[in-house]
């Protein structure tokens, strides 16, 4: 007994300590933090059971046990190791508008869920045939033709996982989390490695909860460089990147102002001027390129700043701004300045607000659009 205890608290002392840290964590940042939250629910439950489901296949396996139930708990295991393989990619991929959609409404969406559909089926053949695993009568684990199909397709969302990664450190500006999805993606390879070949116990599980801890923590710090109401970095981040931009070369800076937002408040209610602030910033999203980046600097300010952007370009971002602002019951005002190597940057950001301003004068010589 007391070598079985001891080789339980070996396996499972640290996945159960990572799993109660992230759920208490979860838990007491859910008031304020709900969209990050729910991302993580899934994941913690997920590596929950996948915990229990490989302590019943040791328990099974030291058993001799060859029946049904040993079956089906690897048929789970395997399952679940994909899927949270599957929901941590959902979690890297939560800004593109594929995951925002109905499961069918998108078929890239479906396509991205083929592969874990295909190794399910494959592996609810272990069943009824010796494809895929089957055990002697001792309950010896054996390795059928297909066996590695699991692995395969979880080399498939690593490939995923990682080529996203890369493309949100490249043009998205989030490298901490990229590093934290090439890390987690590459060692949980080398987990499952370690497990496969060495027939070791717990390795794999016990990464995946430190991993899960870890992502969680990458989010959650990075949560604090948005504006949480309109998905834009907020005005310290600005900061911040005003001093990177000044190292890098020549930027257009972009000053945005929403129309009115008092009145809308004032005749419609907040939630009506929170929709209207939430129209912007998408307005603005959908129009800049990889090169820009969107801030929330005021309560209905915005800035953008654009490098190694033409005088040209930023116009015709401009251009499409108010067309496509003007197809909603809002309006804008809108002013840009070029911001040089040679000079401060709040005096290239006090000609783009002159230049805001004048653009506010000449829609308040007209007529207001608020309906």
């Amino acid at each position: 007994m007391y070598a079985i205890l001891k080789e339980f608290f070996q396996i499972n002392f640290i996945p159960i300590c990572a799993i109660l840290f992230l759920f208490v964590t979860l838990r007491l940042n859910d008031a304020y933090e709900k969209d990050v939250s729910r991302l993580f629910y899934p994941v913690l439950a997920s590596v929950f059971v996948l915990l229990i489901i490989d302590n019943m296949d040791y328990v099974l396996s030291d058993s001799g046990n060859s029946g049904v139930l040993h079956i089906a708990v690897n048929f789970v295991g395997y399952n679940l190791r994909i899927w949270i393989l599957v929901r941590l990619m959902e979690i890297a991929m939560r800004n593109r508008k594929v995951y925002r959609t109905n499961f069918l409404g998108d078929w890239r969406k479906v396509i991205l869920h083929i592969p874990a559909i295909i190794a399910f089926f494959i592996t609810v053949t272990a069943f009824f045939t010796q494809w895929i695993y089957w055990f002697d009568e001792e309950g010896t684990f054996n390795r059928g033709p297909l066996s590695y199909a699991p692995h395969v397709v979880c080399g498939i969302y690593a490939i995923i996982i990682i080529a996203y990664a890369i493309y949100i450190w490249a043009k998205k500006r989030r490298m901490a989390e990229a590093v934290i999805l090439i890390l987690t993606t590459v060692f949980a390879s080398v987990a499952t490695g370690i497990e496969t070949i060495f027939w070791l116990r717990g390795v794999l599980v016990s990464f995946i909860a430190l991993a899960t801890v870890f992502y969680y923590l990458c989010i959650h710090t990075e949560y604090f460089r948005y504006d949480i109401l309109t998905g834009a970095f907020n005005r310290t981040n600005f900061s911040t990147d005003i001093k990177k931009i000044k190292r890098k070369g020549e930027c257009a800076v972009i000053s945005i102002d929403l129309n009115d937002l008092k009145a809308i408040n004032d005749n419609k209610g907040h939630l009506a001027g929170d929709e209207a602030l939430k129209k912007t910033a998408e307005i603005i999203a959908s129009v800049i390129t990889d090169k820009c980046t969107l801030y929330r600097v005021g309560g209905d300010e915005f800035a953008v700043l654009a490098m190694n952007t033409e005088k040209e370009d930023v116009e015709d971002m401009i251009a499409k701004m108010r067309e496509l602002m003007n197809e909603t019951d809002y309006s804008f005002a809108i002013g840009y300045s070029m911001w040089y190597r040679e000079e401060r940057f709040n005096e290239a950001y006090e000609r783009a607000d002159k230049e805001m301003y004048k653009n506010k004068a000449e829609i308040k010589g007209g007529a207001n659009k608020i309906r």
